[in-house]
């Protein structure tokens, strides 16, 4: 979802002054409540009104909560997800040897 936010505000900056554009994109991406809340003020402020009523719905809504938003507005069904979670198989990239050789005893 990411990727699709840096997408949309890509195009806001051919519209509007790029770095202040940037500048609201890291904040919109930024885990600070503070920094969030600022630049989703400024996009209130600059945007004029037809773009700001496609974008402001996007950077408004928690992540956890986007997916079903954008499959609610737009009428998209979430992609199918693998069994294994998105942790379990970070932990097998980066840690392979922690795991015990089949048939072997860890020592």
């Amino acid at each position: 979802m990411e990727q699709g936010l840096n997408r949309v505000f890509r195009r806001l900056g051919l519209l509007y002054p790029p770095d202040d554009i940037l500048a609201a994109y890291r904040g919109v991406t930024s885990h600070i409540p503070k920094l969030r809340g600022n630049a989703v003020e400024y996009l209130e402020n600059a945007l004029q009104t037809d773009h700001r009523a496609l974008v402001l719905p996007l950077v408004e809504q928690a992540n956890d909560a986007l997916p079903e938003f954008v499959a609610s507005r737009y009428g998209l069904r979430p992609m199918a997800t693998r069994s294994r979670s998105r942790r379990s198989c970070r932990e097998r990239r980066v840690a392979p040897h922690r795991r015990p050789l089949r048939g072997r005893r860890p020592a």
